[in-house]
C-alpha cells in the first residue's frame, strides 16, 4: 500500500491501537483493583450475605477478561497495520465488531436487569438483618458495620430496620451507623454517641446519624459515576468504530497478494 493516505491511515491505525492499548490496560486495572480493594471485598461480603452469590467478584474477572482481551487485539491491530496483513487485520475487525457487540448486549442487560438486582439485594440484606444479625456474629456485623463506615449510611433501607435487632442497653443501631471521628469500622467512634441513639429511638432529626439506607447510600456513589461511565463507554465503541473503518480502509489498499 503505498501514498499519503494510505501512510495516514497506518499512523491513525497504530494511534487508535495505542488509545485502545490505553483502554484495556485501565479496564484490566479495574478488575484487578475490584479484586483487592478492602471496600469493594466488604461490600461483596455483605452482598453475599444470603444469596452466597458472588456479584462483585464476577464482575472483577469479567473486567480482567476483557481487559486481556482488548490487549490483545491492539496487538493484533499494531502487528496488522505495520506488516499490512490482510490476515491480521481481518482478524482485529472481527475482534472489534465481536467486542462492540458485547458492550452493547452487556450494557442492554444491566438496563434491563438493574431495578430487579437492587430489589433482590436488599430483600436478601433485610432478611439477614431480620434473622441473622446479632452482636458477636461477626460474620453478620462486619460486613455491615465496614459498608456503614465507607458508605456513611445506616441498614438496608434505613437506620429502623435496626430495631428488629436486640443491642445493649441505651443503643438502638451499631456505632457505625453514627457521624463517627475516625474512620475505622473495626472500632468506630461516634462524635456523640448518645445523641445518636437518641435521634435513632425518637426519630429525631439526623445531626448524628447517618439516616440514609446501605442500598440508597451504594446506589447513589454508583449513580455518581454513571455519566461518567456513560461518556467512557460511548467514546471507547466511537473508537472501536473508528477503527474497524481504518483497518478496512488498509485492507482494501493492501495488494491481494499480501497476507
Amino acid at each position: 500500500m503505498a501514498g499519503c493516505a494510505g501512510n495516514t491511515a497506518r499512523f491513525l491505525l497504530i494511534l487508535f491501537n495505542i488509545i485502545f492499548l490505553i483502554s484495556g490496560i485501565a479496564i484490566l486495572g479495574v478488575g484487578i483493583w475490584l479484586r483487592v480493594d478492602p471496600r469493594v471485598l466488604q461490600m461483596q461480603d455483605l452482598i453475599s450475605l444470603d444469596s452466597e452469590n458472588p456479584n462483585l467478584e464476577i464482575a472483577a474477572y469479567i473486567l480482567i477478561g476483557f481487559g486481556g482481551i482488548v490487549l490483545l487485539v491492539s496487538v493484533f491491530g499494531f502487528c496488522g497495520g505495520i506488516q499490512e496483513s490482510r490476515c491480521l487485520l481481518g482478524l482485529f475487525i472481527a475482534c472489534l465488531v465481536i467486542i462492540f457487540i458485547g458492550e452493547i448486549s452487556a450494557g442492554v442487560v444491566a438496563a434491563v436487569y438493574k431495578t430487579e438486582i437492587e430489589d433482590k439485594i436488599e430483600t436478601s440484606l433485610l432478611e439477614v438483618l431480620k434473622n441473622d444479625y446479632q452482636i458477636g456474629r461477626t460474620k453478620y456485623t462486619q460486613p455491615f458495620d465496614y459498608v456503614q463506615v465507607w458508605s456513611e449510611c445506616c441498614g438496608v433501607k434505613n437506620y429502623t430496620d435496626y430495631r428488629t435487632v436486640t443491642f445493649e442497653a441505651n443503643q438502638t443501631v451499631p456505632k457505625s451507623c453514627c457521624r463517627l471521628k475516625n474512620k475505622d469500622p473495626d472500632d468506630p467512634q461516634p462524635v456523640n454517641n448518645k445523641e445518636c441513639q437518641r435521634e435513632a429511638r425518637t426519630n429525631a432529626p439526623a445531626d448524628y446519624l447517618h439516616s440514609v439506607g446501605c442500598i440508597e447510600g451504594i446506589t447513589n456513589k454508583i449513580n455518581e459515576y454513571d455519566a461518567v461511565l456513560i461518556g467512557v463507554a460511548i467514546g471507547l465503541a466511537c473508537i472501536q468504530i473508528f477503527g474497524v473503518i481504518l483497518a478496512c480502509c488498509i485492507c482494501k489498499n493492501i495488494k491481494g497478494t499480501e497476507l
